[in-house]
Order: C-alpha cells, then structure tokens, then sequence
C-alpha cells in the first residue's frame, strides 16, 4: 500500500490527465501582471482572457496603448521569464 500523496500532486496529476495544465499555466500570466508590468501600467491595465496563447489586455487611454505597442517585446520577454517559459506568444492591446 502506498503511503499519503500531497494533495498538489494529486491536482496537478488530475489537470494533466483533463489536458488542462498547459491552459493553467497560461492563466498564470494574468495573476503576475500586475508585478510584471509594475504600478505605473498595471493601473492603466487590465488583462482579460487568453485565447491560442495571446493575451488580451485593455488598456485606458490610446496614448498607453501606442507607448504599450513599443514595449511589447520588453513585457513579453518578462512575462514569459515569470511564467518560467514561453507561455504567452504576443499580446493584443485594445481600448
């Protein structure tokens, strides 16, 4: 008989087996926003929803969203290292 199994061995076992841990790990990205981009974007945006591994993000003003076009890359090099690989492959900015 085998002894206890931590129960996050269990979930993540559970979630690979659904196909789901991928779509997870993809979720993460909106929870580390905020630290990722910092105070000053954080409180001009607002992730939504991932779909075919591109993050959607609102963004309050055009200006930010122009300023936030030319720092794509430096946010998704960042986003990505957080996430621990490449996760999210681009990002759409809409106002």
């Amino acid at each position: 008989m085998k002894g206890p199994v931590p129960a996050g061995d269990l979930v993540d076992k559970l979630l690979h087996g659904l196909g789901l841990d991928d779509r997870l790990h993809q979720y993460k990205a909106l929870i580390v926003w905020n630290d990722v981009v910092g105070p000053q974007i954080a409180a001009r945006t607002r992730p939504i929803r991932i779909r075919d591994n591109i993050l959607e993000v609102n963004v309050d003003q055009p200006a930010w969203m122009q300023q936030l076009q030319l720092m794509k890359p430096k946010i998704l090099a960042r986003l990505n290292a957080e996430l621990g690989k490449t996760t999210i492959k681009d990002l759409y900015l809409k106002h």
